[in-house]
């Protein structure tokens, strides 16, 4: 813990604390020393917080830097964590800020793979979770809703339709099979849009080979005034051709 890391060096401690079944220390002060006429549940009770107490804070000193090692060797794992999360509640605030933000915000574009978009809005929940803001599965339902694209309205509708209350790991698997679904009809319809925008159809065929077979006219070469001859025909050549236009 260097002071630009506390929310992930909470975390990772909150790990370790977990698994050693010590958590309990950074909620819970050291009572004061019981008295003579103390009974030996009480006793028992205050060796065994005194002594965990005593290892978290030895963990808690080792993972610091010097300079806050210095600053809170004398003190127990109740009072460091306070003291460190009343110093470091304005960079919490502002992180829960921005992940917020990154949950509400998310959009996920046409063509991206629906596994990877809710594999990040999952990271967003979790991130919000960690900083201590649980989002309900219906609210994170609507978040993930409203971050789809038009592609996947006709799914929103039928999900509202049939008022379905499912797990986020059950819709997931919905989207996931809507989005199999839907890869057939897209290529489908985009196949159908090429072809009217070329004009190409099944129906019509190719237009340029009609366009093709309308004859192969060519404008005759003009020639000065006064010079004017008859264009020849175009086909095949006849004993009538060397005839005199105007006399026959």
């Amino acid at each position: 813990m260097n002071g630009k890391n506390f929310l992930d060096w909470q975390r990772n401690l909150g790990f370790v604390l977990k698994q050693e079944g010590k958590a309990h220390v950074l909620e819970t002060p050291i009572p004061p020393v019981p008295g003579d006429d103390a009974t030996g549940d009480a006793i028992f009770e205050y060796t065994s917080l005194r002594d965990d107490s005593n290892d978290v804070t030895c963990l808690m000193l080792a993972t610091m830097t010097p300079e806050y090692q210095i600053q809170f060797e004398k003190q127990e794992a109740y009072e460091i964590m306070k003291q460190l999360r009343e110093m470091f509640q304005v960079q919490a605030r502002v992180e829960k800020y921005h992940a917020l933000g990154n949950a509400t915000q998310c959009k996920m574009q046409d063509g991206t793979p629906v596994s990877s978009h809710l594999l990040k809005m999952k990271g967003y929940f979790d991130h919000l979770e960690r900083l201590g803001m649980k989002f309900e599965v219906e609210l994170q339902t609507d978040l993930i809703m409203l971050s789809l694209p038009p592609s996947f309205d006709s799914f929103i509708s039928h999900f509202h339709m049939s008022d379905m209350q499912r797990t986020i790991p059950q819709l997931f698997g919905m989207l996931r099979t809507f989005e199999s679904d839907m890869k057939p009809r897209y290529m489908k319809s985009r196949t159908s849009e090429v072809l009217a925008v070329g004009g190409k159809s099944p129906r019509n065929g190719n237009p340029n080979k009609k366009r093709k077979a309308k004859g192969n006219w060519v404008a005759p070469k003009p020639v000065a005034k006064g010079n004017w001859v008859a264009p020849k025909p175009v086909g095949k050549k006849t004993k009538d051709d060397k005839k005199c236009f105007h006399s026959n």
